[in-house]
């Protein structure tokens, strides 16, 4: 456990402040904050019978493929699906099971869109997306429940992290959970740019949705795999993991935002220890130094860029300022050379 980490645990100790964390879309399991799992209650919500079998069972695809989840406090799973208003909604199983979900798939616009072939930011070609993965199996009817039917039902007095990833649902859910947004802390929520599904809200729905609720936007960020391309049968150059291809359109992207407008110490404890440990750093100690009551001694080590990276990480980044103030040397020593050249020559 690196020390932002075993900092942040031992703040939530010494207060017995216990994260609440609700995973609205859990086909896979719940695997967010591992490092703060010893201090969360997490809650997964899963729509889907298949895949909530799976989860009650240990048997998720990513289970198969050694990803397991991190040992909460505590953790369930439950069968809602959580929607704008209590009643019944129409629930598509497809041949891919992250595919699933609430919404019509556009398959006029899909079929306008390509990708890096076998969805891998490594590949050197693009292909069109395999639509056999969105095929229909069966459509059956779900009951719905909104987030703050299910936070009374459970007995939930607040949300320190909300996870959503429901296919293109995502609005409904939160339009849903109106009336208890500002007892959520932290939301990250998947949201798209391109409306992929017959009615689906965008990115600029949820971002007013959750602004008009007290909320500013944190981050997003959008890899390789998340672009779509209309007319390139391959990429311009190659484009190496972390780098950003000017040529693709974003089609989907996880949101990060933060509820301005918790104010209990406690809350804003878990809601400041949450952010460093997804490291947003700078924000997360703004939050414990000035809403949290956190000493200034530990806010300064917590702010200390240092106590992020390893040692080969200090290293790397070591030799990258050795090589910038090179450079900047070597840019003066030309200035300098040629301002002496035009004076001369004058």
């Amino acid at each position: 456990m690196n020390v932002p980490t075993r900092t942040c645990v031992q703040l939530l100790e010494s207060r017995d402040v216990v994260i609440q964390f609700v995973d609205v879309g859990a086909r896979n399991g719940v695997t967010h904050l591992p490092g703060l799992a010893s201090r969360i209650d997490a809650y997964g919500l899963e729509p889907n019978p298949e895949e909530y079998e799976k989860l009650v069972t240990g048997s998720t695809d990513a289970a198969r493929q050694g990803v397991i989840s991190p040992t909460y406090r505590t953790l369930q799973y439950f069968s809602h699906a959580l929607g704008d208003a209590p009643g019944e909604q129409t629930f598509y199983h497809r041949h891919g099971a992250g595919m699933a979900g609430m919404l019509v798939l556009d398959r006029e616009r899909l079929s306008e869109i390509q990708t890096h072939a076998g969805n891998t930011r490594f590949s050197d070609r693009i292909s069109e997306i395999d639509t056999s993965a969105f095929d229909e199996r069966q459509a059956i009817k779900v009951e719905t429940i909104t987030l703050d039917a299910f936070l009374e039902k459970n007995s939930i007095s607040n949300v320190d992290y909300l996870k959503i990833d429901v296919e293109g649902f995502e609005y409904q859910v939160l339009e849903g959970a109106s009336p208890v947004l500002d007892r959520v802390g932290v939301v990250v929520v998947e949201t798209c740019f391109v409306p992929v599904r017959v009615g689906q809200k965008l990115f600029s729905d949820v971002d007013q949705l959750l602004r008009g609720s007290g909320f500013d936007l944190i981050r997003f960020e959008i890899d390789q795999e998340q672009l779509g391309y209309k007319t390139l049968k391959a990429p311009t150059h190659y484009v190496p993991p972390g780098y950003s291809d000017p040529y693709g359109q974003p089609l989907v992207s996880d949101a990060v935002y933060v509820n301005r407008s918790v104010s209990d110490p406690d809350r804003c404890l878990a809601q400041g220890a949450i952010l460093i440990e997804k490291r947003f750093v700078d924000e997360g100690v703004h939050i414990l130094r000035h809403k949290a009551g956190v000493d200034e001694k530990t806010c300064a080590l917590l702010a200390d860029p240092t106590v992020y990276f390893s040692s080969g990480e200090r290293a790397r980044h070591r030799g990258y300022r050795m090589v910038d103030q090179l450079m900047d040397r070597v840019g003066r020593a030309k200035r300098r050379a040629f301002g002496l050249m035009g004076r001369a020559g004058r």
